[in-house]
């Protein structure tokens, strides 16, 4: 009864903490990467076994070189808002460039990186925070190593995902475009659609598999991932 009693009520005190709704995300990263941070501080010796020869004890240095994520899971990792409506004034988690300024592709931004965000954070300056769509939140990822050649962090160590970057992202919008000049009901955009669904048809029995699929049930101007 004493164990029961102890799990029933488990969770159900409210932390006394000044940071936003993010935080509780990163508070269990921070228990779950304990562990891993120790080993990181010190490093571990290893006979390593390469090329038919063993190098003893050699001394590993820990550092993480990347996070694998999708983009929603790393715009969480970052701090970064994941809303992408009206409102929100930086679209990007690597980079300072306003939404306004996204369609500019020669507009030159700062990146975003630790230093100042946890600055930021310390001084719990939200205002500024919120100017760059960034969460008030002490980030688990601070106290993890990431490489020395810039000083990211994990803003820098979350590359984009094929799905949300170029699937539903890049690809979609290039079709869109694209559809767009040819009208909504114009015979041009007709033809187009009719002749890529045969072609896809006519194609997708291709033995070649490194090449994409080309048939595509909902059309191409349809459907979360259409041509690609």
């Amino acid at each position: 009864l004493r164990n029961f009693d102890l799990l029933e009520q488990e969770g159900m005190d409210t932390p006394n903490t000044p940071y936003g709704k993010g935080q509780d995300l990163h508070s269990m990263l921070d228990t779950i990467l304990k562990s891993y941070r120790s080993v990181e501080s010190t490093g571990f010796f290893w006979d390593l076994r390469y090329k038919n020869q063993t190098y003893e004890s050699l001394h590993f240095v820990l550092f993480c070189p990347f996070i694998k994520c999708d983009c929603v899971e790393a715009d969480k990792l970052c701090g970064h808002y994941t809303s992408r409506g009206a409102g929100v004034k930086q679209l990007c988690r690597y980079c300072c460039c306003p939404a306004e300024q996204t369609d500019n592709p020669k507009f030159d931004s700062d990146k975003k990186n630790q230093a100042t965000i946890q600055e930021l954070t310390w001084n719990s300056n939200v205002a500024v925070l919120k100017s760059m769509s960034q969460q008030f939140l002490d980030n688990a990822f601070y106290r993890i190593r990431f490489g020395s050649h810039n000083r990211s962090g994990i803003h820098g160590a979350c590359p984009t995902d094929i799905l949300h970057g170029l699937l539903i992202g890049i690809f979609k919008y290039v079709v869109l475009l694209f559809l767009s000049q040819l009208g909504t009901k114009s015979k041009a955009r007709s033809d187009f659609l009719a002749l890529a669904a045969l072609y896809g048809t006519l194609l997708h029995r291709q033995s070649d598999r490194d090449k994409p699929k080309t048939q595509f049930e909902s059309g191409i101007d349809a459907g979360k991932h259409m041509a690609k």
